[in-house]
């Protein structure tokens, strides 16, 4: 009976471990799967900063484009993902940054969004997700990211928001490619 049980936790435990599992049947190693608009999707989170060029580069590199976000539900996946993978220390002067694929060459505010459009589908930014204060246009400020967004009196509680940086800075990216298996 306690053999039984055992096996039956035994069994419990790995089928939990592969629901959660990366899916790497549709994506490479390294890449995470996300169902959107009946379609799949890959997605690259990485780990080394470079500038907005760089990171346009290397997700090419991968038959890939910096991710663009045309609906919410895709921001809140996106928004946990970043919340699940990166734990940064409490020193970040001004929180972790993450390429976006969206640009703009207007001058822009926290009270006028500007106009910022997905280079990769071709379509202008109909919704925003700024941060507080956001965007600032602080120093012709002309590529978006996501932003690690601490409270200052509570530092444990964090989230992401969309930031307006400038090109030449450095951040970590976030490239997308088309899953052409998973098509619903």
């Amino acid at each position: 009976d306690q053999v039984t049980m055992l096996l039956s936790l035994l069994l419990l435990t790995l089928l939990s471990t592969l629901s959660t599992a990366q899916d790497t049947y549709h994506c490479p190693d390294g890449w995470y799967w996300q169902e959107h608009h009946g379609t799949g999707h890959c997605f690259f989170f990485s780990m080394e900063q470079v500038t907005k060029n760089d990171a346009m580069i290397l997700c090419d590199f991968h038959d890939g484009y910096i991710a663009e976000i045309d609906h919410p539900s895709l921001n809140y996946w996106f928004k946990s993902m970043l919340l699940e993978l990166y734990t940064p220390s409490e020193k970040v002067p001004w929180g972790n940054q993450f390429w976006l694929g969206a640009v703009t060459e207007d001058h822009h505010s926290d009270h006028v969004n500007g106009n910022w459009r997905w280079p990769h589908s071709d379509t202008s930014v109909e919704w925003f997700d700024w941060g507080q204060n956001e965007p600032n246009d602080y120093h012709t400020q002309f590529c978006m990211s996501y932003m690690e967004f601490r409270n200052p009196l509570f530092p444990n509680s964090r989230d992401y928001f969309w930031n307006d940086w400038n090109c030449d800075e450095v951040g970590h990216y976030i490239c997308a490619k088309e899953c052409h298996d998973c098509t619903k």
